[in-house]
């Protein structure tokens, strides 16, 4: 006996969107994503990737190369909004690409020095988040030092193990 799936598991995107995406960047592919881990009630999401390495060798009449599962595949981003629901194809989603992009050329592109400056960028951004937790844990023990609160939390406990009411 066999489980029948009625209806299409996987929607259809639509052909004018691809066209947009494929016209600002003819190595960007659409795809549904929604893992088998993800609950049935949890809807999926369209993803955005890169193809980097482009295995079918098939091509379309106007020379954009047709992409399948054969082609090598990075992850771009996921559509959605800023709490994760996801959100329809649309012109939205060219916006975002083109930010993207052009945060990626501040750094001064896809060449070896921008992403000497943009691992240089990110370094700065982790110790600086880094230093924000030192400072946070700093002001943590200090506040602790200054009310005393290791000696008032070994006592609470105490009390808390050793019921201290008199025997009746």
């Amino acid at each position: 006996m066999a489980i029948i799936l009625l209806g299409r598991q996987t929607p259809a995107h639509p052909e004018e969107f691809e066209r947009k995406l494929q016209a600002y960047d003819k190595d960007l592919v659409v795809a549904w994503h929604k893992p088998p881990t993800w609950k049935r009630s949890r809807p999926g999401v369209w993803k955005i990737e890169m193809c980097i390495a482009h295995h079918s060798g098939l091509s379309h009449p106007d020379g954009r190369p047709k992409h399948n599962h054969a082609c090598q595949r990075s992850y771009v981003m996921m559509v959605t909004d800023e709490q994760g629901t996801p959100l329809p194809l649309g012109e939205h989603v060219i916006e975002k690409l083109r930010a993207m992009r052009a945060y990626s050329e501040s750094f001064g592109g896809q060449t070896e020095r921008g992403l000497k400056n943009f691992i240089h960028h990110s370094d700065a951004v982790d110790a600086e988040l880094e230093n924000q937790r030192a400072v946070a844990r700093e002001d943590i023990m200090r506040h602790n030092r200054r009310f005393n609160r290791v000696t008032l939390n070994r006592a609470y406990n105490l009390l808390e193990r050793h019921d201290l009411r008199p025997n009746k």
